[in-house]
């Protein structure tokens, strides 16, 4: 029975998701665990887990959340070079070695500042899973000893060819692989009348699966005899002063 005010179109969105998120359940329960166990062993050891996202919602979702570890940052990086006038206008087209080359030492020096070092973890999703940035991130991170997460679409991705010159996907290069699920192209309703498929699977299910993640970790710290720092609520009568305390727990504990 449709819910009074709510059309039929909207409740089969709805039912969508949760056919995806019943099959998550059942699809991966050892990713899941072995992704929880990533995050566990780097929040235990005082080590943070960073987030990259290429674009969607993923990066902001865990990040200083309520209910969320506190030791998720969100990792983002980049370069931008301007010049005015019109001593030199119009771009230069790079060739592809000439992009991949750059992006590989523009990646070496990010992991080169120290921010993100042996003991953290990293998690990075992309629903391809096959640019060269994310698939270079990953490479560089796990020579470096940093494990990987990756959150992917596994059918999508495997669709795709590669633009890294290795040939590997996030998917092949990653750690851990969390599947959210999505189909090739991600997009999954179908509207009468109309050509397009409306409505991604990832953002929902990908955010879903690492909550999951973060609910298993935690289980896992608290067995271990750690009380990981977790964000209340900041919008709770006594929500700024929690945070502050909790924040302030984190930075004497460092977990």
């Amino acid at each position: 029975m449709m819910n009074p005010g709510t059309s039929e179109t909207a409740q089969a969105t709805l039912a969508m998701y949760i056919d995806v998120l019943g099959r998550l359940v059942t699809a991966q329960p050892e990713a899941v665990r072995a992704a929880a166990t990533v995050v566990a062993d780097a929040v235990g050891a005082g080590g943070v887990v960073h987030v990259h996202d290429t674009g969607h919602m993923i990066g902001q979702e865990l990040v200083s959340r309520t209910g969320g570890l506190v030791a998720f940052s969100r990792l983002e990086y980049g370069a931008h070079v301007s010049s005015g006038g019109i001593a030199r206008e119009g771009a230069v087209s790079l060739s592809p070695d000439e992009v991949v080359a750059a992006t590989t030492r523009l990646i070496g020096w990010t992991f080169d500042q120290r921010t993100v070092r042996v003991g953290d973890a990293l998690v990075l999703s992309s629903v391809s899973g096959v640019s060269v940035p994310v698939v270079e991130l990953a490479v560089q991170a796990r020579e470096r000893g940093i494990p990987v997460v990756a959150l992917t679409s596994v059918t999508f991705s495997t669709q795709l060819a590669s633009k890294h010159p290795s040939g590997q996907r996030l998917c092949d290069v990653a750690n851990v692989v969390l599947d959210n699920l999505a189909p090739y192209g991600d997009a999954a309703q179908v509207l009468d009348g109309f050509d397009a498929k409306v409505v991604p699977i990832s953002g929902v299910a990908g955010a879903a699966l690492m909550w999951a993640v973060v609910a298993e970790a935690t289980a896992m710290l608290v067995g271990r005899g750690i009380a990981p720092s977790v964000y209340p609520s900041i919008n709770l009568p006594d929500g700024p002063q929690l945070v502050a305390e909790v924040e302030a727990q984190y930075r004497s504990a460092g977990r």
